[in-house]
């Protein structure tokens, strides 16, 4: 068998191990991972990173492996045969704040000066009534996605225990 017949192929590990050298690859550039990692999603797996991806290393994992496909725009690289995702932050972002559009929820960030990003929600349906200071970190991209991490732990047990992009209950 050849190694191209191997991708995704889950009897040699998990489906997505092959992707795991091209998350090194960025991580060593500068990034790093958010949520522990690979971990199942509606659409498949889904590793999520905290920067964007590196255009260089995200292109040359998609030369070496013609099952991968990067997409530059939405800061993605995604395995054809596994459907699996490597979101760089601002895909991230854009899945973090989407779900809480869905929850119902605006988020805001604010900069404090201090190089503390923070994120706060906002109930659609009140406004007035806002959740300051949800989420945190050095980037909006952290901030959002620890509003989004702070979420699920504060949702345990209910029917908003969900992450961004499983189905809505």
């Amino acid at each position: 068998m050849s190694a191209e017949d191997k991708v995704g192929d889950s009897s040699t590990g998990p489906e997505w191990q092959h992707l795991e050298k091209a998350v090194q690859e960025f991580v060593d550039g500068g990034n790093w991972v958010l949520d522990r990692g690979f971990r199942p999603t509606q659409g498949g797996w889904q590793c999520s990173l905290a920067q964007p991806l590196d255009v260089q290393i995200g292109r040359r994992a998609a030369e070496v492996d013609m099952g991968l496909a990067f997409d530059e725009e939405q800061d993605e690289l995604f395995c054809r045969h596994c459907w699996t995702v490597v979101a760089g932050g601002e895909a991230t972002e854009r899945r973090n704040r989407a779900w809480f559009q869905e929850l119902g929820y605006g988020v805001v960030l604010e900069n404090d000066g201090t190089g503390m990003f923070w994120a706060e929600l906002v109930p659609k349906s009140n406004p007035d009534l806002r959740h300051p200071k949800y989420g945190s970190g050095s980037t909006a991209i952290e901030a959002v996605a620890s509003a989004a991490a702070r979420w699920r732990v504060e949702q345990v047990g209910t029917d908003n225990a969900r992450r961004p992009g499983d189905p809505l209950p």
